[in-house]
Order: structure tokens, then C-alpha cells, then sequence
């Protein structure tokens, strides 16, 4: 199955009528549109759900339109549980840690706020790449640019959870957040 094959949530278009609407109060730091991108509000980390939750399969996709500084850090997470404080979420991630080198990535469980790295690899990042996350049947994978760079078996989190993003410090500028529950499952449910 091609990826994405959700729809994008948010483009960070500041003329919308309410612009950054959809989410849930940010965990940590904030986001703001600007300019058509996403900026991050905070030299920390800035973590953001998107407030509908989605049952089964489900997908996160994001577009980097300003890549990191060396050492900084960009999360997108899907199947996310008990989001309302870091130190409970539970859930998984596509975690990528800019690099001097090649640049890094984990698939990553989440348990009450602590990381297990399911798998890891490197790929260089750039300027307007799409990174996103699916979990799809017990499988989680990895994405960029379309193409699968990863993947893990992991049935921790299966039932309901959100979609989400965390940039860590303001260097990250963003476009086009999106996902949600796949295709063929709101087929499954009646839906679409």
C-alpha cells in the first residue's frame, strides 16, 4: 500500500480561518503557523496530538520544509495512549536525530513516557522530506519519502490511541501534518 494514504490535517496556513485548529493543548511547548510552516515555540521539545482518536490501523505523516541543526531531534508517533502527560503516553514513534554523519532514526515503543527501540537505522535527511510512521496489524514501520526504511513486529498497542509530532528546539520548520486511521480500515467500519 502507498504511503501516505491519509489525508493531510494540517498545513500550517496561517489565513485559515483557525489556523493550528485539531489538536489537543499541547503537552509541551507549542507550535505556531507562520508563512505556510510550522514553527516551534519552544528551544525544547514541543509535543503535539492531534485531538480525534482513530482505532486500528492508522498512519502519521509529516514534511520537513526546514530540516534540524546537527543534534536536534523530530518525532512522529501514531497509536498514541494515555496522551495527556508525558510521563504516562504510551505509544510508538519514528524518532530521527539530525547527525554530522548520516543522520539517524529508531522505531520506538512507548511505555508511561519511557523509549525501547524496536529497530534503528540511518538515513540522510533533507529539506521538504516526508517522514511518517504507519502501524498496520502488529507491524510498525518507517517511512521517507514514500518509501519503507524500517519496520518492527510489536503488539504492545493495538486498540484506539492519537497521532502526533514532537520537534525538539526551533530549527524544525513544518508542512503538511497528516494521518489518521487507514483507508481500509474505516472501510471496515463502514466509514468512506
Amino acid at each position: 500500500m502507498a504511503f501516505p494514504s491519509t489525508p493531510i490535517l494540517d498545513d500550517f496556513d496561517p489565513d485559515d480561518a483557525t489556523p493550528m485548529a485539531g489538536y489537543d493543548s499541547p503537552l509541551l511547548g507549542s507550535v505556531s503557523a507562520s508563512g505556510g510552516v510550522g514553527v516551534p515555540g519552544s528551544a525544547g521539545y514541543n509535543v503535539l496530538t492531534w485531538a480525534t482518536t482513530g482505532t486500528g490501523s492508522m498512519e502519521a505523516f509529516i514534511t520537513l520544509a526546514t530540516k534540524g541543526a546537527t543534534g536536534d531531534e523530530f518525532a512522529i508517533s501514531a497509536m498514541l495512549q494515555q496522551a495527556g502527560s508525558l510521563a504516562t503516553i504510551d505509544g510508538y514513534d519514528f524518532y530521527v536525530t539530525v547527525s554530522a554523519g548520516t543522520d539517524t532514526w529508531a522505531l520506538r515503543r512507548l511505555t508511561n513516557g519511557a523509549s525501547s527501540n524496536l529497530t534503528t537505522g540511518t538515513q540522510e535527511l533533507s529539506t521538504n522530506d516526508q517522514i511518517g510512521i504507519r502501524v498496520d496489524n502488529g507491524i510498525i514501520s518507517g517511512w521517507i519519502n514514500g518509501v519503507m526504511v524500517g519496520s518492527a513486529a510489536d503488539t504492545t498497542y493495538t486498540g484506539s490511541g492519537k497521532i502526533g509530532y514532537s520537534p525538539e528546539n526551533t530549527t524544525w520548520r513544518m508542512a503538511g501534518f497528516g494521518g489518521g486511521m487507514m483507508p481500509k480500515r474505516l472501510a471496515a467500519l463502514g466509514v468512506g
